[in-house]
């Protein structure tokens, strides 16, 4: 069972209802926002929260994006106002959580269009710094 699922859950319920997404636990570490054609794809590490935009091409094949980077040079402190002091005691679980409520405030503030389905801003990310080729993955 992912020990991130509820809280992840709790933690982006506005978007999931509002954007009407599925959410998927992968593995211990991986949830999904799906949609149709693409998800978000979230993997906490020990050290981080890495996001992934995942377009469907088929059943069995899809065009995985590396974003967090990217996601993470558009936060500000707005994004990061969540009410919680960071300790230097927190464990790997409580910084990620903390970096998932960052995330929910950032993608409600600045990435409507993303959440509902709209790749327009693909052209801001492969102008970016941050960019990396995708790759295509089978399912």
């Amino acid at each position: 069972m992912n020990r991130y699922l509820q809280v992840f859950i709790e933690v982006f319920s506005s978007i999931i209802y509002k954007y009407k997404f599925e959410v998927k636990s992968i593995d211990d570490v991986t949830i999904l926002l799906s949609k149709k054609d693409f998800q978000l794809e979230f993997v906490m590490w020990r050290e981080t929260t890495d996001i992934f935009y995942n377009i469907i091409i088929s059943k069995t094949k899809i065009e995985k994006f590396s974003i967090s980077n990217f996601i993470i040079s558009n936060m500000n402190e707005q994004d990061r106002n969540i009410g919680v002091t960071i300790d230097s005691n927190d464990t790997p679980f409580q910084r990620n959580i903390r970096a998932l409520k960052y995330f929910s405030n950032l993608f409600s503030r600045s990435f409507s269009g993303m959440l509902e389905g709209d790749k327009k801003w693909l052209e801001d990310y492969k102008n970016s710094p941050y960019f990396e080729e995708p790759r295509i993955i089978d399912r």
